[in-house]
């Protein structure tokens, strides 16, 4: 999600700050929205020739064990150690050719658990030399995961559909969601808390199974109700939007409720 929404900064800033031209240094790319180290590196490498690094987690675990980095990756010193190493390997005609055999090494052979006999490096590897490869790089330890537990209310009525756009900053900001509840706040009980927010008697809904949906450090566990409204039409509800079931198509939903999107969709017509 986040990509999508830095290529849209990236490219209004080109548009807006350099008149549609694309800059040709990485120093003058990391001044666009949206633009990283890495990205900027890569651009700037790739298509112009500059010699630049471009290090992404592939270069680092590369570096890391061929160098053996003692220092975390995720700590700026090893980081820095890392870029240190990278720059020392640009001194040749082809730059580019450089990153681009780091960043393939890294996918394709020097992976989470190393494929060493297919290594071109295996003779220079200190970490090889001295059989740390299953240690380094070295990580900082996961965070620890949060459960999170959310009831979700899904109200048709006359062949619309509810749902809420996410305005908080973060992940899923922009995108779309089916109306929810934390577990915890409704207590259990979804139908009461509804019929006194709507302030009408509801049938019971129908469940689906749970639908489980990670991003970042959270696990989001999703309960899907679904209630189909008849009578009086529901007008205003704060923060919310009725959209047709064609609509609903054409939106974008984040994470687990993408998957509910889909189930509706699929099932509208029966």
């Amino acid at each position: 999600y986040s990509r999508a929404r830095n290529l849209h900064k990236a490219a209004q800033d080109i548009c807006n700050r350099f008149n549609g031209i694309m800059p040709k240094t990485k120093q003058e790319l990391l001044k666009i929205k949206g633009i990283g180290t890495y990205t900027a590196g890569a651009i700037a490498a790739f298509a112009f020739g500059e010699k630049v690094t471009a290090v992404d987690g592939n270069v680092r675990r590369v570096l890391s064990r061929l160098y053996m980095i003692e220092d975390s990756i995720d700590a700026r010193t090893g980081q820095k150690k890392v870029e240190e190493y990278a720059e020392k390997l640009l001194c040749c005609d082809e730059p580019a050719g450089v990153v681009e055999g780091l960043i393939e090494l890294g996918a394709l052979v020097c992976q989470k658990v190393p494929k060493c006999w297919l290594c071109p490096l295996q003779k220079e590897c200190q970490a090889l030399k001295y059989g740390k490869t299953d240690l380094i790089p070295l990580r900082k330890k996961n965070p620890k995961i949060t459960q999170i537990h959310r009831l979700v209310w899904v109200l048709i009525q006359s062949g619309r559909v509810l749902i809420r756009r996410e305005q908080k900053n973060g992940v899923m900001q922009g995108l779309w969601h089916f109306p929810f509840l934390e577990a915890s706040t409704a207590k259990g009980d979804l139908l009461g808390y509804l019929q006194e927010q709507l302030g009408r008697t509801l049938p019971s809904p129908k469940l689906l199974d749970p639908i489980k949906h990670g991003f970042t450090r959270f696990q989001a566990h999703l309960y899907p109700h679904i209630w189909n409204l008849q009578g009086a039409d529901i007008q205003e509800f704060e923060d919310y939007r009725w959209v047709s079931f064609s609509e609903l198509e054409d939106l974008p939903f984040c994470g687990g409720h993408r998957e509910l999107k889909e189930y509706l969709l699929s099932t509208k017509n029966t």
